[in-house]
């Protein structure tokens, strides 16, 4: 072979492996899938919420939020179910309890990965009352 085509065979390789190593970076072959809008219905009765997974997907690792800081986590929410929690054991980092007696509930949001998705994925609902 000539150092010419040589030297051309080994200049287009480089290439290829620079494109594929700034489309790498670049996220073109990221397995990530973007944030996803929850199917949810959420019941208050003055104790407990009842929220409904409307998805056809399980839901992993749900946070459950109520007023943007009292929280409960959740492992797993199955697809087109229900789970039932008390309105008084959400907290707050600090270990506040929510109230229901003496403050309203005004907002529900729920942050979640997805089960049998690629890791990273997630999804969200947030909903409020006048």
């Amino acid at each position: 072979m000539e150092k010419e085509t040589v030297g051309n065979i080994i200049t287009g390789i480089v290439m290829i492996v620079l494109i594929v190593f700034f489309m790498q970076i670049g996220g073109c072959f990221s397995n990530k899938v973007p944030d996803k809008d929850l199917n949810v219905r959420v019941n208050y009765t003055g104790e407990q919420l009842v929220i409904v997974n409307l998805d056809y997907f399980d839901w992993i690792d749900a946070k459950l939020m109520v007023n943007d800081n009292f929280v409960i986590m959740a492992p797993v929410i199955k697809a087109r179910s229900s789970y039932t929690a008390g309105i008084m054991a959400f907290t707050k980092g600090d270990g506040t309890r929510f109230n229901p007696y003496t403050t309203k509930l005004k907002s529900f949001s729920v942050f979640v990965s997805f089960g049998n998705r690629p890791k990273g994925s997630s999804g969200w609902w947030y909903g409020t009352w006048k």
